[in-house]
């Protein structure tokens, strides 16, 4: 079984604005600037628990539904040791400064940093690769970097809260579920859904944006127990979402 332990090495870049894959893993680090420095025992990843409401049988005392509300809030965070002034400008907002106090981006004459007017709201990707092999990306992640002391040092702590991507993912065929009866012969022109490693299957979206694979043929016969059918739409297309997180496996050599 796999494990999930520690952090070997971490990078931060632009939101996604693709949805990632295992093997556009190392394209998107090759874009990314690398954290080449994480103060011991600040790294960590937590996601809380959803929101959730019971309803309760007042005739049992048992609860008879449960409605979940939101998603618990998936976070990374860490704090660096070391660091310039270019990145805590990248990441905590405001600017590196030269000499004289005017800003800049190059990190020859970049020898200060000066604080943002106003509260700065910092988005990036996050790409975490744990000690045991697995890559952890969020694909736009609110930043709040914060000076830390660690010891006797003033590190620069940076919590990163996973958000939704806005970005609008490729652009497929829509897949509606339809009603089927089991037993009875199949109504309409449906598509069974199926593995995305059948044959010919066909990738859509759903109108929320998720990801579902069709057989290539439409569907005949009677409809089957247990079995979903979609109709599909290839004329007005629905943009597939891109997630706020995606685990990967590192690619075997």
């Amino acid at each position: 079984m796999p494990k999930f332990i520690g952090i070997k090495r971490l990078w931060y870049g632009d939101v996604l604005t693709a949805i990632p894959g295992q093997s556009s893993v190392a394209t998107l680090i090759g874009n990314s600037t690398e954290v080449l420095n994480v103060h011991q025992d600040t790294w960590g990843y937590s996601q809380d628990d959803p929101s959730v409401t019971d309803y309760i049988n007042e005739l049992t005392g048992r609860p008879y539904f449960r409605d979940t509300e939101s998603q618990g809030n998936k976070t990374i965070q860490f704090t660096m040791g070391e660091y310039d002034y270019l990145t805590k400008a990248a990441l905590q907002g405001g600017a590196a400064v030269k000499s004289d106090g005017t800003e800049t981006t190059n990190p020859a004459n970049a020898v200060g940093w000066k604080a943002p007017e106003t509260p700065a709201m910092v988005n990036k990707s996050i790409i975490a690769l744990t000690r045991t092999g697995t890559y952890i990306i969020f694909s736009n992640a609110s930043l709040i970097a914060k000076g830390d002391q660690q010891q006797k040092a003033v590190g620069l702590g940076v919590t990163a809260l996973a958000m939704e991507n806005e970005n609008p993912g490729p652009a497929l065929p829509t897949a509606t579920l339809t009603a089927q009866t089991a037993g009875s012969a199949i109504s309409g022109t449906v598509y069974l859904q199926v593995e995305s490693t059948t044959a010919n299957a066909v990738r859509c979206s759903t109108p929320a944006g998720e990801e579902v694979w069709l057989n290539n043929t439409a569907a005949t016969g009677t409809a089957v127990a247990g079995k979903n059918y979609f109709s599909k739409d290839t004329v007005n297309t629905t943009n597939l979402r891109i997630a706020d997180e995606y685990w990967f496996d590192v690619p075997s050599a």
